[in-house]
């Protein structure tokens, strides 16, 4: 007998996309979204967008210098957080 395989719909694998991408999945998520972009075009498509997107973001981003006093102001928040 062979196994039952559940795969996610369209919908549901588009709206975990940026998850997949930032690797914030649980591994049978992962799994779910690995086996419908195996299969499915229009979403295989999305994901090259996404993931074409995300890294040109990062890259933007990575080239952004925060001013002193955004750090310490982050800091501060992140200490209150903490409490």
């Amino acid at each position: 007998m062979l196994p039952i395989i559940n795969l996610y719909t369209c919908k549901e694998t588009i709206a975990r996309l940026e998850d997949y991408l930032d690797r914030e999945l649980s591994a049978e998520e992962l799994r779910r979204v690995e086996r419908h972009l195996k299969i499915c075009h229009h979403c295989t498509r999305k994901f090259g967008f996404e993931k074409e997107l995300l890294g040109h973001m990062r890259e933007c981003l990575s080239r952004l210098e925060a001013p002193p006093e955004l750090w310490e102001r982050a800091a501060l928040v992140i200490a209150e957080t903490e409490d």
